[in-house]
């Protein structure tokens, strides 16, 4: 009766229980491999972020500085000191595109001056 579960019955569950345990360190280690790889991911967000948070850091304290406060309302907004003339040069080719068109007087709408151009390609 030993010789017949140790021949038949005691091998066949060792390889049982040591695939459950081979299946089982396996998946530990890929949780492990895939916890290393998102910290690695989180610590390299977290660098960059960081040098994020210094360049705002830098520009807030550039901010306060009262001449640059002037020059970027002068730069983004179009405002001038009270006495000041402001000049606009235009980039070659005369027109800027981000100036406002005025209607012409003898139309007087937008939709004719849209034909009109329409029409002037074919003359």
């Amino acid at each position: 009766m030993k010789t017949f579960f140790y021949k038949f019955i005691l091998p066949p569950t060792l390889l049982v229980l040591i695939g459950v345990l081979a299946v089982g360190v396996f998946n530990q280690a890929k949780k492990n491999y895939n916890l290393h790889a998102q910290i690695s991911k989180l610590e390299t967000n977290i660098e960059s972020v960081e040098k994020q948070n210094e360049d705002l850091q830098k520009a807030i304290e550039n901010f306060q500085d009262p001449s640059t406060i002037d020059r970027e309302a002068r730069r983004r907004l179009n405002l001038k000191k009270d006495g000041e003339e402001v000049v606009i040069i235009l980039p070659p080719g005369g027109e800027d595109k981000n100036i406002i068109e005025e209607q012409s007087p003898e139309t007087g709408d937008k939709a004719s001056s849209f034909w009109h151009k329409i029409i002037s390609w074919f003359e």
